[in-house]
């Protein structure tokens, strides 16, 4: 957007001239000269190689109408205004008043300073309050940029240069249509009324206004906000872009898509990486993936993505306050991992998981996913599964390390590797709940049906004790480290984003 620097020098080279109002023009020299008189109003006829001036206007033409008593003139033909050799003006036809400074040309209009050109089909200038426009169409021509709009205004005072109804802007680098564009030479400032639609070829910015600074190459955009890169899309109320840096903010209303990977990040702050895509959020920060019926749902103070174009995948980052939900599958922690490498959640710093009726702790929590569903569960250094039942009394098994299979979206079987303890209440055909059994065993395998603990095949020789429900408090059957944690489990999606706007 350089050329519009310059937009001052184009809208008639007079706008240096003297400020003195009632400056004669003068007749340099014509090949043929005659006097008129129409309706009471004397003129001189110029014909042939015309040349006036006004101090340091020159104006040539092939013929001209002056009229002396009101200093005023009227081109015609190859008109061509020239000021101090920096700026020249060319059309068909010119009426131009000395007095009152203002000057209309037409047909055919081309003004340049040597190195910008515009063109249009009638231009006007207002010296005395040093604003000029053109109103049937106009082009700015910078080198490979052009700039096109039916209408374009001048405010000298100002320094604002004002193109509306229809604005087209091609650059090499990208193409930029809007309902109005300001700018102002001072400042150097670009401001976009309207919507707005930036083409190039990273990316496409939609946006209701906005501005762009053409010497730092840094824009912000506002209301409605878009931008869309290849399958990735981002909204936000408001947008700031360095173009040198490939940095961004968004604020407000922030979403982040992801047609391509089925995911999407909300929140109400967000910085973007361009050139390494890479995202961070906060500020209620909610992740859903929708690649599958289930969807889930994960919320953090601080959700980072970034994608590994050389090996072609996505990671993902969440820390302080991590929650999770899915329908079959409920989690929280402090800090959370995961890649479309090997599709594992790897959750740590006091991390929690609810399958079902089943509360699993550890040290390390490892989800393991295959096409889109749970596929595994890997409780790494002091694993503890616990469930409670209806009458309130708690099934425990707990090892060095668990590792959980799934089927058909349900765990099936778990594998308890060293240190292995349990405790489980058994009952009779009735249902009816007869003792429990306490178990230490290095190594053994639990099966679940219904959700629930079935039966406990131990690998090695337990030590085993039964104690009949009548002589047991089961207060005393309680595993080292037990903890239940029942009222920190997402119920919901909306136990996750509590406090944020329904997303």
């Amino acid at each position: 957007m350089k050329f519009i620097s310059l937009f001052s020098l184009l809208f008639f080279p007079v706008i240096h001239s003297s400020a003195q109002n009632k400056q004669q023009i003068n007749i340099e020299h014509a090949d043929l000269f005659s006097y008129k008189e129409v309706n009471g109003v004397k003129l001189k006829m110029l014909v042939g190689n015309v040349w006036l001036s006004q101090k340091d206007l020159s104006l040539f033409c092939d013929s001209a109408n002056f009229y002396n008593d009101e200093n005023r003139v009227e081109a015609f033909g190859n008109v061509h205004i020239q000021q101090s050799d920096s700026v020249d003006v060319y059309g068909e036809i010119l009426k131009y008043n000395g007095n009152t400074r203002k000057a209309v040309l037409k047909k055919n209009v081309v003004m340049t300073d040597h190195q910008m050109k515009l063109t249009t089909d009638t231009l006007y200038y207002d010296i005395a309050t040093k604003t000029g426009k053109y109103l049937t169409g106009g082009t700015l021509l910078d080198g490979q940029t052009k700039l096109f709009s039916k209408r374009g205004y001048y405010y000298s005072t100002s320094d604002d240069a004002f193109f509306k109804d229809s604005v087209v802007l091609i650059d090499p680098q990208y193409t930029l249509t809007c309902d109005t564009l300001q700018f102002n030479s001072k400042t150097h400032r670009a401001i976009f009324h309207g919507n707005t639609v930036i083409v190039s070829e990273e990316s496409t910015i939609l946006c209701s206004e906005g501005w762009y600074d053409t010497e730092q190459d840094i824009a912000s955009f506002g209301k409605n906000t878009s931008v869309v890169n290849d399958s990735q899309t981002l909204n936000a109320d408001s947008l700031y872009y360095n173009r040198n840096t490939a940095f961004g903010q968004a604020m407000k209303n922030v979403v982040w898509n992801d047609a391509a990977q089925n995911l999407k990040i909300e929140s109400e702050y967000a910085e973007f990486y361009e050139r390494n895509d890479f995202i961070i959020a906060t500020d209620h920060a909610l992740l859903t993936d929708y690649s599958s019926n289930d969807s889930f749902f994960l919320t953090a103070d601080t959700l980072k993505s970034n994608f590994d174009s050389l090996a072609g995948y996505r990671n993902f980052f969440a820390y302080h306050q991590v929650k999770m939900f899915r329908s079959n599958l409920q989690g929280v922690c402090d800090s959370l991992f995961f890649s479309y490498k090997d599709s594992v959640f790897r959750m740590f710093d006091n991390p929690v998981l609810w399958n079902d009726e089943n509360q699993l702790l550890a040290d390390t929590i490892r989800i393991l996913m295959k096409n889109k569903t749970v596929d595994g569960i890997q409780l790494i250094s002091n694993a503890f599964i616990c469930n409670r039942t209806d009458e309130g009394l708690f099934n425990q098994i707990k090892g060095r390390n668990i590792y959980g299979y799934f089927k058909d979206e349900e765990l099936n079987k778990m594998y308890v590797e060293g240190n292995g303890e349990s405790v489980y209440y058994g009952q009779n055909d009735a249902k009816a709940y007869v003792g429990v059994n306490k178990s230490t065993c290095s190594n053994m395998w639990v099966r679940f049906a219904n959700q629930k603990v079935d039966r406990i095949t131990f690998l090695e020789l337990p030590e085993a004790t039964f104690t009949p429900m009548q002589k047991i408090n089961p207060a005393d059957f309680m595993l080292e480290n037990f903890i239940w944690l029942q009222d920190e489990r997402p119920e919901s999606k909306n136990d996750l984003v509590e406090g944020m706007e329904d997303l």
